[in-house]
């Protein structure tokens, strides 16, 4: 067949629809599957879109609460911490399942340290397992929220030795090891058994010359004092002659608190003209007071020395 012809044969069939190779008419199954497929890749994109705006506010709000628990005590700072508190409980729970699919799946180390210490306000117990498996993360901002996360839930199940191998990690930042001490007080306080966390404290206090930050330290000596067994206060007693006079303070606290006549000298020490900080000459005189029964002699040093003496210390 001469090549003009075959070319008109072809156009002909074109134009006509009379060739066998037309276009078969699409298949509705499928087309139904592509665009359902089309409609969850837009909901998802618009999920996360709305979480992602979700994650960053509560994070603001995170900052913001810290901020004005570290200033608590003054009444328009403790109002500040009641109101984003309420926030944060209140949003968390809202988006519960949203925050625990970031805290698990999500690659993004910043969303997801975001979604780890917002499960903490959500007071449910299924948040502990995403919680704990950002401790062991190995990010350090994942690992810093989600132990400021336990601290917050305060969950009685929470193993204490989980956070204290953060503390005691020197590798990690100092800020994650600080939150992750005040997250332990926390806990102890809610533990079922709370003397399981005091072996973690005596080792945080074994040297008062370590180069352990004073933060932590406070964290330390209040955890041994609320475990009010005597027998501890010989790790206590060494840090009354700390050099930081909140460390100081807590050492007299815990003292009063473990009531052991061991600590007198120590706390007769902090009540002298020696001791220069008020906080911390208040809170001495306070333990005397309680390991004396209630007596309370002021800052005289020889009246207190007297009434030990004749109590036959």
């Amino acid at each position: 067949m001469p090549h003009h012809l075959f070319t008109a044969l072809l156009l002909s069939c074109a134009l006509l629809g009379s060739c066998a190779t037309t276009r078969p008419e699409p298949d509705p199954e499928i087309e139904r599957e592509r665009q359902e497929k089309r409609d969850r890749t837009k909901a998802l994109a618009e999920q996360m879109t709305r979480i992602n705006a979700v994650l960053l506010n509560l994070d603001k709000a995170m900052d913001k609460y810290v901020e004005a628990v570290a200033r608590g005590g003054y009444q328009r700072a403790d109002e500040m911490a009641r109101g984003l508190e309420n926030y944060l409980r209140g949003t968390s729970t809202k988006h519960f399942e949203a925050l625990v699919e970031v805290a698990v799946t999500d690659t993004d180390s910043v969303n997801r340290a975001r979604a780890v210490g917002a499960l903490g306000f959500s007071d449910r117990p299924e948040a502990l397992d995403p919680l704990l498996n950002g401790l062991r993360s190995g990010h350090p901002a994942v690992v810093t929220n989600a132990a400021f996360g336990l601290g917050i839930l305060s969950d009685a199940r929470t193993p204490p030795q989980a956070l204290g191998a953060i503390i005691e990690n020197g590798a990690l930042p100092q800020r994650t090891r600080i939150g992750a001490a005040w997250s332990l007080l926390r806990v102890q306080a809610a533990m079922h058994d709370p003397a399981e966390a005091v072996p973690i404290w005596q080792r945080l206090l074994v040297d008062p010359d370590a180069n352990v930050d004073a933060w932590i330290l406070v964290q330390a000596l209040r955890g041994v004092g609320r475990s009010r067994v005597p027998a501890n206060a010989a790790a206590v007693i060494p840090f009354l002659d700390h050099p930081t006079p909140l460390v100081r303070q807590a050492a007299a606290i815990a003292s009063g608190y473990l009531g052991s006549v061991d600590a007198v000298d120590g706390l007769l020490a902090r009540i002298g003209p020696e001791e220069t900080n008020a906080n911390v000459r208040l809170s001495s005189r306070k333990a005397l007071k309680a390991l004396a029964g209630g007596t309370d002699r002021g800052y005289d040093v020889m009246q207190w020395r007297r009434l030990f003496d004749d109590a036959g210390r």
